[in-house]
């Protein structure tokens, strides 16, 4: 038995042992390094949908709640502070106290090596050309973050965290990668504990409050972790007052995969987050339009006064529709979602891959100088003139945007065809190169959006009567 098997068979043997956890017959943590998807959960005979998989009491989830650590720190240090840097703390503490922590044998599993974004280094992250992506990776305000918040608690308290015998202590740098290894833990793994939804204080339509979602406490959930995710996901998990439950919401045939729900991220954020991406999240690729593209664009295609300009954004502002970015999905899953509803504007069937939000944007910035505020009573002829004005501007746009990578939609694809480009590089090429597709299918649609609304224009101009003689 090798070392990752045997610690595999340890966390099962530890996670069996403690008390009030089921774990159903049919489940099995399995070795899937062949697969590049390190440890997953496999159905080792059919189970049907609605099953409980496993349940855990709160008691076995590594959080604030159940480490001894905020006992025995002073009161003010887990007052007011964020769940991201509170398990951190809680998660170097129990690190620390080695053989002497319940987790011990939950740390021998959990990742020491990640391809994150935080990990890459500079030339694999040039790979990534201009997706947006390479300005959301944040290692500079991780580490002022961890140097502010984090190891000065560490070095304050070393004899509350390390434990009694044991002189040795990690130096700043050990310490800033053990709060790096963590904290991406957390962004990749950890789940946010939820109420019971009967305990939940519920708004007029039943949801949670903003506030209570925004301070919900983080926590490692042992083995719901360790399941992997695909946008086709099988099984999800739920919160109950002392438990949590991963239950499977899709039948499971035997062999099969368990996969837990990470949402519908586009790829980017998936590699950011995760460290991975997969063809079934290609659906949800975007690619986003910085304000900076926009106002550029536009102020080259109709150059507004800078005072017009002024008074034209605080308009937007107040309808809160201007943001520094504007993301574009894939044509087929704007189209899927067309009949949703939206209070800021009509958007034809051609443009539906246009956020609404980027579309008032443009008829405002666009619109004549007594029009802007007054865009629903346009003539028709004026409103299809208009359209035919953002239509010119967004090919512009999408043009200017793809100009910005250094490589070709041929080019990647080409490269992906190299069975010598793999892993990180590999991952970067798909990113890109799913962002290029879309800026292809913008420019297509702002082009039929153009041709549709010149002939609009030309069939509602008042026809002129020939005077008689």
């Amino acid at each position: 038995m090798d070392d990752f098997t045997y610690r595999s068979s340890t966390f099962m043997s530890w996670l069996a042992s403690i008390p009030n956890v089921t774990l159903h017959p049919s489940i099995q943590l399995a070795d899937l390094r062949s697969q590049h998807a390190g440890r997953g959960l496999l159905a080792t005979d059919n189970i049907p949908a609605n099953t409980d998989l496993f349940t855990l009491p709160r008691s076995s989830i590594i959080s604030t709640e159940t480490s001894a650590l905020p006992k025995l720190l002073p009161a003010s240090i887990f007052e007011d502070r964020d769940p991201w840097s509170a398990l951190i703390l809680v998660m170097t503490y129990e690190y620390l106290l080695g053989e002497k922590s319940q987790w011990k044998p939950y740390f021998d599993v959990m990742p020491t090596d990640f391809d994150t974004l935080m990990f890459w280094n500079e030339d694999e992250l040039a790979e990534l050309q201009a997706c947006a992506v390479r300005g959301k990776v944040g290692r500079k305000s991780a580490n002022q973050m961890f140097e502010e918040h984090v190891l000065p608690i560490i070095k304050g308290h070393e004899n509350t965290f390390y434990p009694e015998g044991n002189s040795s202590r990690l130096s700043d740098v050990e310490l800033l990668a053990l709060a790096h290894r963590f904290g991406s833990t957390i962004m990749a793994y950890a789940f946010d504990l939820e109420k019971d939804p009967s305990q939940l204080e519920a708004d007029e339509e039943g949801y949670a409050s903003e506030d209570e979602d925004a301070l919900l406490a983080k926590g490692m959930v042992p083995l719901a972790d360790l399941l992997n995710s695909n946008a086709n996901f099988n099984a999800r998990l739920f919160y109950g007052t002392d438990t949590v439950t991963m239950r499977a919401v899709e039948d499971f045939r035997k062999g099969e995969e368990i996969l837990n729900d990470y949402g519908h991220l586009p790829r980017s954020d998936l590699l950011r987050r995760y460290g991975y991406i997969t063809d079934q999240y290609k659906p949800f690729d975007v690619v986003e339009i910085t304000k900076e593209l926009l106002l550029e664009t536009v102020q080259d295609y109709r150059s507004l006064k800078e005072q017009d300009l002024h008074k034209r954004l605080e308009y937007l502002e107040d309808k809160d529709v201007l943001d520094d970015g504007y993301d574009i999905g894939r044509r087929e899953m704007a189209r899927q979602g067309q009949d949703d509803k939206d209070d800021h504007s009509e958007i034809p069937l051609s443009s539906s891959m246009f956020p609404p939000e980027l579309v008032l944007l443009l008829r405002v910035l666009l619109a004549g100088q007594t029009e802007y505020k007054k865009l629903k009573s346009l003539s028709e002829e004026r409103d299809a003139l208009l359209w035919v004005d953002i239509a010119n501007v967004m090919v512009e746009v999408a043009t200017r945007r793809i100009k910005q990578y250094m490589t070709s939609v041929e080019e990647d694809e080409s490269m992906l065809q190299d069975s010598n480009i793999h892993g990180r590089r590999k991952a970067a090429i798909e990113v890109r190169l799913g962002e290029k597709e879309i800026l292809k299918e913008m420019w297509e649609e702002a082009q039929k959006l153009k041709n549709n609304y010149e002939n609009v224009a030309k069939d509602s101009r008042p026809v002129k009567r020939q005077r008689k003689a």
